[in-house]
């Protein structure tokens, strides 16, 4: 699996600290949706890693159903259609995006501006969501291979290999400074020194 542990770990403590990790264990797919982010892992290759870490939280995984979990509340059944995010992935082959050297500052968090590869497109995205993705951890001994770039899919990114899938949203436009960078045609990936001069 190509995530960071320590970084899903702060990002489901998070959920569950606000009501807002779910959990399902349906036709030998896990999905784990913590916060705005979701996490899609074929049950033969989740690492007992992550399970721990889930478990730590929530003590049994749900089998055969969803179900929500929170520091505030009992476990509820969570009954929801996830999208298949590895076949989402695979109907946007041209649009792969790139992270780029120009970062966004706002308060707390850090955005990332990613570019679309054949274009000048931009979108930007938590420096905390992009550090989950974790080519290191990859188990290319058991067969898993690296994700790629991230496609871009209805105000998400979508990172996908033949073992999981990770989806997180990305940022809104609030500022004018925002703004001016994602709207620039300037090539961030290949020229930065353009718009940086």
């Amino acid at each position: 699996m190509f995530i960071k542990d320590s970084v899903i770990k702060k990002l489901i403590k998070k959920a569950f600290e606000k009501n807002e990790l779910v959990i399902a264990h349906e036709e030998g797919l896990y999905t784990i949706q913590f916060g705005n982010c979701v996490m899609q892992v074929i049950e033969k290759y989740m690492t007992n890693r992550v399970k721990s870490i889930l478990v730590d939280f929530v003590g049994d995984i749900p089998q055969n159903e969803g179900m929500l979990y929170g520091e505030g509340c009992e476990p509820q059944i969570h009954l929801d259609a996830y999208d298949d995010l590895r076949e989402m992935f695979e109907r946007k082959s041209d649009n792969e995006y790139e992270g780029t050297c120009v970062s966004v500052s706002r308060r707390k968090d850090v955005y990332r501006v990613m570019q679309l590869s054949a274009g000048t497109d931009k979108v930007m995205v938590k420096v905390e969501y992009i550090s989950m993705v974790d080519h290191n951890s990859i188990d290319i001994e058991g067969g898993e291979i690296k994700p790629g770039l991230p496609r871009l899919f209805a105000h998400t990114l979508i990172w996908s290999n033949n073992v999981m899938s990770l989806r997180v949203p990305v940022g809104e436009i609030k500022y004018q400074s925002e703004k001016n960078i994602l709207g620039s045609s300037y090539d961030l990936i290949t020229r930065p020194e353009d718009y940086l001069s």
